[in-house]
């Protein structure tokens, strides 16, 4: 799979995740944090894969 299309697929994860928590706040904010982690873990994944050292090392 292309380093950018993985990206895309960690952000759109990372945006799933956001949608979630914020149907969570106010019910299960332990939920909710942990969404919110997920999403912030799916972002460095998505900002890591769109800036992949390999690909410039070619």
């Amino acid at each position: 799979m292309d380093p950018e299309e993985v990206a895309e697929v960690h952000l759109e994860l990372a945006e799933k995740y956001l949608g979630e928590r914020a149907e969570l706040a106010n019910r299960d904010p332990v939920q909710a944090s942990e969404k919110l982690y997920k999403a912030a873990e799916e972002a460095v994944k998505a900002i890591a894969n769109h800036f992949n050292p390999r690909r410039y090392s070619k």
